[in-house]
């Protein structure tokens, strides 16, 4: 497989910049260039663009500004902006509102700056993993037919999926004003649950009472495993299993015989 050729939109109302630029870099990049932040904008529109590098002062719209305006609809294009001067506050600002990755002094130094393009190349890479790791988590997070949830390590429900929003009768706007214990139909059973978190135990598989917002029983299994990060709790990734139907066919057998 070829390696992918990184591609970078220049964006520069100095015509001679951009010839300048593409001919000292198109060997080894898919090197785009536009003469505004508008025509810029029409190139990310059509092409997936890893690098963007722009000149800070243009007409209409300037550097900061542009880069600004795009975070939103691009977060991933790794973002250089280029000043003809030592200006702190524009420094300040394009980091502050641009969010870039880095700012070089013009003129740049050719070797300096494809080195920086590769490096950004990668950190856009990392990006856009973590991005399709997420998504993909998120896919089979909805594709359960269980309640899946996410909760800090105060037990208050940060994530939870269609099912469990379905199965509980909640809105997903409701979900910060919901603490796990909410769910429990009996305090002891919840009092379990507290004891074994408490001790950073996971529960696999327990059976317990829950109830829907109204008020409604389900007969449920809870399993649940903690987050941690570098040694230190973060949080609980849960699942709920409802078998209030089996249970109600075990309570059948005794009279059908």
């Amino acid at each position: 497989m070829e390696p992918v050729k990184i591609k970078v939109l220049y964006v520069d109302d100095e015509p001679n910049n951009l010839i300048s630029f593409r001919a000292n870099f198109r060997e080894f990049f898919e090197v785009y260039t536009a003469e505004s932040a508008e025509e810029g904008r029409k190139v990310l529109n059509n092409t997936e663009i890893h690098i963007l590098i722009t000149y800070q002062r243009m007409p209409v719209q300037n550097g900061v500004q542009f880069l600004e305006s795009i975070i939103k609809e691009k977060p991933q294009i790794i973002r250089i902006i280029l000043t003809g001067y030592a200006d702190l506050e524009t420094v300040v600002e394009a980091i502050n509102k641009g969010q870039i990755y880095k700012y070089i002094m013009k003129p740049f130094d050719f070797d300096d700056l494809k080195s920086t393009i590769e490096n950004a190349y990668d950190l856009y890479v990392f990006r856009k993993s973590g991005d399709d790791a997420l998504l993909k988590f998120r896919q089979l997070f909805e594709k359960q037919n269980e309640a899946v949830f996410i909760m800090d390590s105060a037990y208050n429900i940060q994530e939870l999926n269609n099912f469990g929003l379905n199965l509980f009768k909640v809105q997903r706007n409701e979900l910060n004003k919901i603490y796990l214990a909410d769910f429990f139909n009996k305090d002891e059973d919840w009092d379990k649950i507290n004891k074994l978190l408490a001790n950073n135990q996971s529960i696999a598989d327990f059976p317990v009472q829950l109830t829907d917002s109204k008020k409604s029983i389900i007969e449920t299994l809870l399993s649940v495993i903690a987050i941690s990060e570098n040694g230190n709790l973060i949080g609980y990734q849960g699942m709920i299993r409802d078998i209030t139907q089996q249970k109600e066919m075990e309570n059948l057998i005794p009279l059908m015989n």
